[in-house]
């Protein structure tokens, strides 16, 4: 039986020892744990912020997204979807999960979108118009 596809996205605040600066040595390991749990996505940082989207496998993404819930380095998270997907939106972009902390990743991150929204279908479009918000 295939596992269904789930995907997950997010906003929270930073706590105050996250910096611009440190955000890739906060989260080092992040990228190679995701990938090796199957899970694809984004994860953004500006202005003391994160907005993360994950997809990947239901069965190893609720439980990595229940442990981002109590993860003491943020707060005030609001869930902005969590549902079943047919398809990944990161699958293909750079290495899969990326950390997205400049404005040069961000308008690379907003080049991307604009492609998903031109060329996929309506779940990938719908799924990329909740994200745009976030990004530009």
């Amino acid at each position: 039986m295939k596992t269904q596809l789930h995907t997950i996205c997010y906003v929270s605040t930073a706590v105050s020892t996250i910096t611009q600066n440190n955000v890739h040595d906060v989260f080092e390991g992040i990228v190679d744990n995701n990938l090796s749990l199957g899970i694809t996505g984004v994860l953004l940082y500006s202005h003391g912020n994160f907005m993360q989207i994950l997809e990947g496998p239901s069965d190893a993404l609720k439980p990595l997204y229940d442990s981002i819930k109590r993860d003491p380095r943020h707060h005030h998270i609001i869930e902005i979807m969590n549902q079943p997907a047919e398809e990944r939106m990161f699958e293909n972009y750079l290495t899969g999960f990326t950390i997205v902390d400049s404005q040069k990743d961000i308008y690379q991150l907003q080049k991307y979108m604009r492609f998903l929204e031109d060329n996929f279908d309506d779940g990938i479009k719908n799924r990329a118009e909740m994200v745009r918000p976030f990004i530009y």
